[in-house]
């Protein structure tokens, strides 16, 4: 402890020089006997002097010293893989009294964070029944909470399985060892394994699709494997894979016959010898729906913003894209079309009258040459709107509260750096019946003229597409995000929602169309009002069956600016319909929709563990690694380390005037003057 006074010395001289002069004037005739001729001016003497300094705020500054013991990080694999192997009884009847017994010993030396990794990161009762594996990013997790603690090392029990998450080989030049109890068995066992299956996303009814199986053994001669093919628990086709150095593929030809969600499993016939058959299935979901949706792009002449818009659209196989020259135009030609778009040419009037009747979405492609104006000759619905100011070149940026479609933010804000669209300027109060999806802008000067537009009339779905250049912004998205993806995305999307029905779209739901028994479902909905805005304090009932059982209803709740979620747990084997009842005040939205839970294990898929890839984590963070009948070594190399001990040294500073104590002195030596005073009978 060390006093300090943020002033000269020569002041503290001063106020003992003041306080000496007062206490002698004080006393030079008072008359007193010795001891208090002396005691009481050395009182007078201390107490000023005290105040003097006392006031000029002295800091005392305290030093303290603590000692950090070092941290161990105990991660242990709680995953059902573990308990896979031939030695599953001896984990839970020895091991785990072993780590109970380890750790207690440990703990006389370390400090010891014990965590469990499943999914994620967590701690309790170690029961080997987490249904994933996820150590890559459960290690990372752990080394993060323990950022800036004493950590002597890590100590991970597992068998190396990973099957979520990042893989054991992301962890780089880890800052402390990772020392390795290698859990599992790593031995090769005969074993037939279906590693794939592929299939088209989507068919169309009455046309044949295939379903691929790839094949893959291990430890089995040459031979054939007997590959079936099920649907709603009944087999629907065998065939005999030839095996060839180990692998094989099977073909499955299936005739989407029904309009839903179709899912199939793949099974690989069981050898006698295999010990994991959790591999040999293989699961694949189709989705029937109605005929190609047609969409027509007519043109008067070529043009590279022709493929801008077609390429998207053809990375759908749900959609047949054609191309019509206006030269050869017919209106028989645009009968079987659902969305047509007129790239810098304009229907006559009967045309058009035939497209209205028809309910066929139209997209208009204008730009300075071609403009907008064009159109109001064919139809009133096209007045509402000021004329054309002048040409100019226009950067997108996104519309604010736009929500008919998801419009990447990421990728709107980067196309200021874009070069600009060529296309015509309206009037600052432009817009009309238009719902912009990207407006203009002119260099840094917002505009109100729509780049992208959307409207309805009746039946009819609408769409303005004011400049020309799209070309440019999708070569340019490449070179920003290294793929067409942002621009390819907004471009579906816009076409989507052109090709669905006015109100049919007033209510999406989103989830995975299948996942594994043990998981949950997330479901969200985003219902919206008739102008197509969210809408907050819609009531959402969910109403979900089980094909073959009984019903269950859930309520979901709101999430965020018009979405509502739901979670589903507890989901056995099968395939669920669901209805999706939204009300929105006096209407009343309604959604059918289904999923697939399919009775995949994860933890069993793939049960030799990986000893080779944990040696590797602990050789490169110069860790121990050791097996599970060696697991003592590591205890008592730890044991007689003399890991590094931190000290940390706090430094505490105050003021005197803050502190209780300077003022009880200070009382007590004022008090102790006055009561020999008072006795002396000077008071």
């Amino acid at each position: 402890m060390t006093f300090t006074v943020p002033y000269a010395f020569g002041l503290i001289i001063l106020i003992i020089g003041v306080a000496f002069a007062a206490t002698f004037f004080a006393y030079r005739r008072s008359g007193f006997d010795r001891p208090y001729s002396i005691l009481l001016p050395a009182l007078r003497f201390l107490s000023l002097t005290f105040l003097g300094i006392l006031l000029l705020e002295p800091i005392i500054t305290e030093s303290t010293v603590e000692e950090e013991r070092p941290l161990l990080l105990w991660l242990q694999d709680d995953s059902q893989s573990i308990l896979a192997s031939a030695d599953s009884t001896e984990y839970t009847s020895q091991y785990l009294p072993w780590v109970k017994s380890s750790l207690s010993q440990l703990k006389e030396k370390y400090d010891v964070a014990e965590f469990n990794i499943g999914s994620d990161l967590s701690s309790g009762e170690v029961q080997f029944d987490a249904d994933k594996s996820a150590i890559g990013n459960a290690l990372s997790d752990a080394l993060s909470r323990a950022e800036g603690r004493n950590v002597a090392g890590v100590i991970l029990a597992s068998d190396g399985i990973v099957n979520v998450g990042s893989p054991l080989s992301s962890i780089r030049s880890p800052r402390v060892p990772i020392h390795i109890i290698a859990l599992g068995d790593s031995s090769y066992y005969p074993d037939i394994q279906v590693v794939k299956v592929r299939a088209n996303r989507v068919a169309f009814k009455g046309n044949t699709t295939p379903i691929y199986a790839d094949i893959e053994t291990s430890g089995l001669p040459n031979a054939q494997v007997e590959v079936e093919l099920f649907q709603s628990g009944k087999r629907i086709d065998i065939q005999r894979v030839p095996i060839n150095r180990g692998s094989g593929n099977a073909v499955f030809q299936i005739q989407a016959d029904s309009i839903g969600i179709h899912n199939y499993e793949i099974r690989a016939k069981i050898d006698a010898r295999e010990r994991n058959t959790e591999n040999n299935r293989g699961f694949a979901t189709l989705e029937v729906i109605e005929n190609e949706r047609v969409i027509v792009i007519v043109y008067d002449a070529p043009h590279p913003d022709i493929s801008a818009l077609r390429l998207p659209l053809l990375a759908d196989p749900s959609y047949e894209v054609q191309l019509i020259r206006k030269s050869a135009l017919e209106m028989e030609n645009l009968a079987s079309a659902d969305l047509i778009v007129f790239h810098r040419v304009r229907p006559s009037e009967s045309d058009w009258q035939r497209i209205v009747e028809q309910g066929q979405s139209v997209v208009l492609v204008t730009d300075d040459s071609h403009p907008y104006y064009n159109w109001r000759a064919l139809s009133d619905v096209f007045d509402d709107f000021p004329l054309m100011d002048r040409a100019s070149d226009l950067h997108p940026r996104s519309a604010s509260g736009f929500a008919a479609f998801q419009v990447e933010e990421d990728w709107v804000k980067e196309l200021s750096n874009f070069p600009p669209l060529s296309s015509e300027m309206h009037g600052e109060n432009a817009g009309g019946m238009w719902t912009a999806a990207l407006y203009g802008n002119v260099g840094r000067v917002k505009t109100n003229t729509p780049v992208v537009a959307i409207a309805e009339l009746g039946n009819q779905r609408l769409g303005w597409m004011n400049g020309e250049g799209w070309w440019r912004l999708r070569s340019y998205t490449y070179s920003s995000f290294g793929s067409t993806d942002p621009y390819d995305s907004f471009i579906s999307q816009y076409f989507r929602w052109l090709l669905t029905k006015p109100g049919a779209d007033r209510l999406i739901v989103e989830h995975p169309s299948q996942i594994n028994t043990g998981e949950l479902l997330h479901l969200f909905a985003f219902p919206k009002d008739a102008a197509l805005q969210p809408y907050n304090g819609a009531k959402l009932t969910l109403k979900v069956r089980k094909v073959g059982g009984e019903a269950f209803e859930k309520e979901l709740i709101p999430s965020g600016l018009g979405r509502y979620s739901t979670e589903l747990a507890d989901l056995q084997n099968g395939t669920y319909k669901y209805t999706l009842t939204a009300q929105l005040g006096d209407e009343t939205l309604v959604k059918n929709g289904e999923f697939n839970v399919r009775d995949l294990k994860l933890e069993f898929v793939d049960t030799r563990a990986r000893f080779n890839e944990l040696a590797a984590l602990s050789n490169s963070s110069q860790g121990q690694f050791v097996t599970y009948e060696n697991r003592d070594v590591l205890v008592d190399q730890l044991e007689n380390e003399v890991p590094p001990t931190l000290l940390h040294e706090t430094v505490k500073t105050e003021s005197l005037l803050k502190l209780w104590w300077p003022y009880a002195i200070l009382l007590l030596l004022f008090v102790a003057e006055w009561v020999i005073r008072k006795r002396e009978g000077v008071v």
